[in-house]
């Protein structure tokens, strides 16, 4: 086994890596497909430079290979995981807060996605049957870039025929503008006001024209996987806009996303390059996610 980090010259080092079932729910799962999202790219950007010992990859794909006893009815199966696994009894994931629980295990935080074997908890783990069988290579960015985008979503609490305002190209903005249909939201036209913005970067610029996107009463949901800069928020307060931010995707949200890929409503492989290990930091985007052949 083993994971893969960036090294002094960001290039890809791999180090040894040593995984099993250490809960009795726990899966260890021999990786198939890796995402890896815009926040992983080692040129994303100057004020926010990747560091020498990351972990890159936020999901994968792959088959079951080790679980603990309560968790054996996945074994030989083939899931999909995500990067937040919280622990789903503590009080803030008992009142749907999970990014504020204490026992939460993120990809990244000791190792990426991008690696021959990950460890997850069962209970996060969706198994790709029973009317969830999907066989694309970019299956692991349903977990990734669209979870995040419908988070964003969620987070503004759109309803349909609002006005929504999507912020931001790239892979997360592709699969927010795609979410349009499902959500039954407009496009704002001409002196029309957004009364929700979505902003898809991360970026210190990207909420910055958030900012100045807001109408009174707006809601601006922006997304936070980096350490950019905030701008200045003090002219939300007195029009009565507000702010969420995104921090991850809530592991019970990925059925629901995984299921708009099944029933084809919204097309992976228009946003998200497919590369081999060999060549997986190659002529990369930035604002683009990739997912990683293992």
């Amino acid at each position: 086994m083993k994971a893969y980090r960036y090294n002094e010259e960001l290039s890809l080092e791999a180090v040894p890596l040593e995984l099993k079932p250490e809960r009795e729910d726990d899966i260890v799962v021999k990786t198939r497909l890796a995402y890896l999202g815009p926040e992983d790219c080692p040129t994303r950007s100057a004020d926010n430079p990747i560091a020498e010992g990351y972990f890159p990859g936020k999901a994968f794909v792959g088959e079951v290979e080790q679980t603990g006893h309560a968790a054996t009815h996945l074994l030989g199966k083939t899931v999909l995981v995500g990067d937040h696994q919280p622990c789903g009894e503590c009080p803030p994931c008992r009142r749907a807060q999970s990014g504020a629980c204490g026992g939460s295990f993120k990809l990244g935080d000791n190792v990426g996605a991008l690696a021959t074997h990950g460890r997850a908890s069962s209970r996060w783990a969706i198994a790709l049957e029973d009317g969830l069988e999907i066989d694309a290579p970019e299956t692991p960015a349903v977990a990734g870039a669209l979870a995040l985008a419908y988070s964003l979503f969620i987070k503004a609490a759109v309803t349909p025929g609002d006005n929504v305002k999507i912020v931001g190209d790239g892979t997360i903005g592709d699969m927010a503008n795609q979410l349009r249909t499902h959500f039954a939201v407009r496009e704002p036209k001409n002196s029309a006001s957004p009364v929700r913005i979505l902003e898809t970067t991360s970026s210190f610029t990207g909420r910055q024209k958030s900012i100045a996107l807001a109408a009174p009463g707006a809601k601006l949901s922006w997304l936070h996987r980096n350490a950019a800069k905030a701008p200045d928020v003090s002219t939300l307060g007195p029009m009565s806009a507000s702010l969420a931010w995104v921090t991850t995707s809530h592991p019970d949200l990925l059925t629901e996303v995984l299921a708009l890929v099944v029933r084809q409503e919204i097309d992976l492989s228009s946003a998200v390059d497919v590369v081999p290990l060999e060549t997986a930091l190659e002529n990369w985007q930035p604002d683009r996610g990739r997912v990683v052949r293992l």
